[in-house]
């Protein structure tokens, strides 16, 4: 059982910190000027805290 929790508890730690990196750069590139490379790193950022979450 602790196994168990304590993975638990890892992956919603991973989770979380992918959550903060989605927002951290939402926050630092802004709604407009996004260089091209932004977007691309934004939706990797967006797809593994989605991973992360399932």
């Amino acid at each position: 059982m602790a196994h168990t929790i304590d993975a638990l508890v890892a992956m919603q730690r991973e989770a979380d910190e992918a959550h903060a990196r989605v927002r951290e750069m939402t926050t630092k590139f802004g709604a407009d000027d996004w260089s091209e490379e932004q977007p691309h790193a934004h939706g990797e950022a967006w797809r593994e805290w989605r991973r992360q979450a399932e």
